[in-house]
Parts: structure tokens; C-alpha cells; sequence
């Protein structure tokens, strides 16, 4: 049974602390106070652990998971910190940031810690491989570091990497109104679309007898009419539900280009006029 399972947490809580919150509640109090331990951190050798592993030796977390762990030193007279596991070896990445925080209420922010990422990496260096595996590695800095402050605080994480998702269309109300509801859209029937023209009845169809070109003018500017005769509609009509339509075409004549175009009007004879027939 884990940490979180024995405090009886209400579901939604989670340990996720900030940063400085790390420094001033429980990386400071681990190197001032001697046998301090934390019931959300515990203690790791990162050295003897591969990441992999750390998540089954956490207190708690899930996408997260926090430890103590007290560097060891690569060199026993230098400064750098020896990084390698078994399996391969943490690489720091970037530029360490800067952790403030406010002392004596009323004071300015000053820098309390720093941190540092790291990246792990499967094999040895300088070929490793990179994996998907992020430490963020927390320590004291400024007054409240010690000469010989070993104790660190890391946050190590997976970070998921694939094919980003895109977002599809928003559902509407309706969708959500009818998922809630519990209802299939599919075995609704769907309203049939109103139509976006008038039918064409049967009996109103182009005459293929009536020749649509007119040949009264027979020169190039001639154009057809408006509209050709309908077949089976004289003059007179045709009853539709009581009322008489007439036909408006049927004693159209056809005329020349130049009479559609009101040229033919007085005073248009001056500089435009019909083209003469060509003898042969």
C-alpha cells in the first residue's frame, strides 16, 4: 500500500509542489536537520537505480515522482558529481534556473536555489542514447548553502513523446444533449432537405420542332430569343390547380441584335447600323 493510499487523500489530490516550495520545505530542513525524512519524499541512489525503476520506489506520484538523494562525487578531490547508473548516465541539458524566494515577509526576492534538468541516456559517453527520461535535479544556493551540502531533491518524470493530436471540430449542444441522453444518433432519421428549385413538370419540355436560333436575320448579330416555345402550351394556356398560366413565349418573334439592344432607336443609324448580306 502506498503513502497516499494510508493517508486516505481525496481523490484529485495530487503532491506537486513548487519550487521554492522544494528549497524551503524540504530540501532546506534535510540539510539543517539531521535524520529529517518526508512521508512524499523518500531516499534513492541514483547511481545504483535506473529511472525505470525509480517510480515502483517513490512514496507517491504518477506522472511524477520526488527523492532525496545525496550526490556522490566522481572525483574525491573534485567538485563534479558522478551521474552514471549500470544502464547509462544523466546528461545535465540547458541552463540552470534560478529559484526565489522571500525572507522576513517584507523582503526582496532572493535566489534560494538553483535548478538543474538532466536527460538520461542508455550506453556510455559520448555515444549514450537519449532517452525520454527528464531529471530536474533542486539544490540550496546563496546564505543557505553549506560547504559540504550533499543532499539534493529530484523530480524525475517520463516525458511522452508521439504524433501530435489535432483537436477535430467542437461538438455542438446538440451532440452533447444527445450523448448525455444516451441516444444513437444514427437510428434517428434525418429530415429530408428542402429543394432549392421549383420541379420541372413533365409536360413543360423544350419543343425540338421549334428551331431556337432565329433565321428572320440571317446575318452574324442575330442572337435567339429569351426563351423557347414550351411544348404543349399555346397561347391560351394552360390550367394549374385552378389558375391560368399563359404562356408568355408563344408569340414571341424573334428579333435582330440590334432591335434587343435599342440601336435600332433614333439617332443610332448614324454610326451603327445592320451588316449588309455579302454577294456571292
Amino acid at each position: 500500500m502506498s503513502i497516499s493510499d494510508s493517508l486516505k487523500l481525496p481523490p484529485g489530490f495530487r503532491f506537486h509542489p513548487r519550487d521554492e516550495e522544494i528549497i524551503n520545505f524540504y530540501l532546506t530542513p534535510k540539510v539543517f536537520r539531521r535524520g529529517f525524512t518526508s512521508i512524499a519524499i523518500g531516499e534513492v541512489d541514483l547511481n545504483k537505480t535506473e529511472p525505470w525503476e525509480l517510480p515502483g520506489k517513490a512514496k507517491m506520484g504518477e506522472n511524477e515522482w520526488y527523492f532525496f538523494y545525496q550526490k556522490d562525487r566522481k572525483y574525491p578531490t573534485g567538485m563534479r558529481a558522478n551521474r552514471a547508473t549500470e544502464a547509462g548516465y544523466w546528461k545535465a541539458t540547458g541552463k540552470d534556473k534560478e529559484i526565489y524566494g522571500v525572507t522576513g515577509g517584507v523582503a526582496p526576492p532572493v535566489i534560494i536555489g538553483m535548478k538543474k534538468t538532466l536527460v538520461f541516456y542508455k550506453g556510455r559517453a559520448p555515444r549514450g542514447a537519449k532517452t525520454n527520461w527528464v531529471m530536474h535535479e533542486f539544490r540550496l544556493e546563496g546564505s543557505n548553502r553549506l560547504p559540504k551540502d550533499e543532499w539534493v531533491v529530484c523530480r524525475v518524470f517520463h516525458k511522452t513523446t508521439g504524433i501530435k493530436k489535432v483537436p477535430g471540430p467542437a461538438s455542438s449542444s446538440f451532440d452533447i444533449a444527445m450523448a448525455y441522453a444516451g441516444i444513437d444518433q444514427s437510428s434517428v432519421p434525418m429530415p429530408m432537405p428542402m429543394p432549392t428549385q421549383y420541379p420541372i413538370l413533365p409536360y413543360f419540355t423544350m419543343d425540338p420542332a421549334v428551331p431556337y436560333y432565329s433565321t428572320t436575320c440571317a446575318s452574324s448579330m442575330s442572337v435567339p430569343p429569351v426563351m423557347p416555345p414550351m411544348a404543349s402550351v399555346g397561347s391560351a394556356g394552360h390550367d394549374m390547380n385552378g389558375a391560368q398560366f399563359g404562356n408568355p413565349m408563344a408569340n414571341v418573334s424573334s428579333m435582330s441584335f440590334f432591335h434587343q439592344m435599342g440601336m435600332e432607336a433614333e439617332g443610332t443609324s448614324s454610326f451603327i447600323a445592320t451588316p449588309e448580306s455579302r454577294h456571292s
